[in-house]
């Protein structure tokens, strides 16, 4: 099912406000900073989630719970697990199975998966990108 047929989510939806859609905007952009290691950043996403969580917006909470998860896993402070198990609940609890499954599958000792955006397990090794081994 795509975005649009789900009540409350999607570009159709009467309640996608400009300040949801930024926020939802600015929690992708939040990936790449976390991952640069931005001074702030990783607040900024935890500010995110709380303000995500308070305004009943599904798409942005699973979007700043993908990038606390990036953010532990970049830091490597031992909470790398517990964000990934929020995303996956969260995920799971809003019906989003592509971000169940990639939560699923994220386990510790990925960090070449996010740093490299291949895929594990499809005949790639770990550094080669878009099929260049």
């Amino acid at each position: 099912m795509t975005t649009v047929g789900r009540k409350g989510e999607g570009p159709r939806d009467d309640g996608m406000t400009e300040e949801r859609s930024s926020a939802r905007d600015r929690a992708h952009w939040l990936v790449k900073e976390v991952q640069d290691r931005v001074p702030g950043a990783a607040d900024e996403v935890t500010a995110l989630i709380a303000r995500a969580r308070n305004s009943s917006w599904p798409e942005v909470l699973r979007a700043a719970l993908y990038a606390d998860a990036v953010a532990r896993l970049v830091a490597n402070d031992g909470n790398f697990r517990q964000a990934v198990d929020r995303l996956r609940q969260q995920a799971e609890l809003d019906g989003e199975p592509v971000m169940e499954a990639l939560a699923s599958r994220w386990a510790p000792g990925t960090r070449s998966t996010v740093a490299t955006r291949g895929r594990r397990g499809r005949g790639r090794r770990p550094g080669a990108c878009n099929g260049h081994a």
